[in-house]
């Protein structure tokens, strides 16, 4: 009979113990669970907490893209402008000698872009945009003839061509270089375009010369 009992109490101490065992594991399962729906639930609140543009203040968009832009231009790899008017792409950039009739030669590097008509009336480039270039924190001078009477480029006589609706054609504008090796800095935008209804645009790339 003693051993009966003692078998029995046995047997009670085991299974209080896997129900004790069972109960610790369950905690912990849940313990694990909440963590990983808390940590969730924040990355969601954190997500949802972001801003749109259109939500920023004028500081809190400034701070967001100081580092894409200067003076109001936009950083870009390449200038690509696409209004309601008129699209403008980059496409080059080439170093020529300019040597007028007195034998004085100059360096000039002439920029390509491919520009296409998108109104419904004929229209230039240079009806549209600005071209500014600087080298060494230095505006350099741009050109719109050479001094070499025998230079000829059909993208640089483009730019001042009308070109009528749905026509793509391919400019270039001129610019006097300081020196042959520093970089530039190329800021485009069609502020001509300014009429209270097309959308406005800053460019600004750097390129290399060699």
């Amino acid at each position: 009979m003693k051993r009966k009992i003692v078998a029995m109490m046995l047997i009670a101490m085991m299974a209080f113990n896997a129900t004790a065992c069972g109960s610790s594991s369950d905690k912990s399962a849940k313990a694990d669970k909440a963590t990983k729906e808390t940590t969730k639930d924040k990355k969601e609140d954190s997500t949802g907490s972001e801003k749109s543009d259109d939500e920023m203040s004028q500081a809190e968009w400034v701070e967001k893209n100081a580092s894409n832009t200067e003076d109001g231009y936009d950083i870009v790899d390449s200038i690509d402008i696409t209004s309601s008017t008129t699209t403008l792409k980059y496409t080059g950039s080439k170093v020529i000698d300019d040597t007028g009739e007195d034998g004085t030669t100059s360096k000039k590097v002439l920029l390509y872009f491919d520009f296409t008509n998108v109104n419904d009336s004929e229209t230039s480039a240079e009806s549209h945009y600005n071209f500014r270039v600087y080298q060494n924190g230095i505006q350099l001078d741009q050109w719109i003839s050479m001094n070499n009477y025998d230079f000829s480029d059909e993208s640089f006589d483009n730019t001042m061509k009308a070109i009528l609706s749905g026509t793509t054609v391919n400019i270039a504008v001129a610019f006097e270089l300081q020196d042959e090796t520093s970089p530039l800095k190329l800021r485009v935008d069609n502020s001509l375009d300014d009429n209270g209804e097309t959308q406005l645009f800053a460019q600004q790339q750097e390129i290399q010369l060699q």
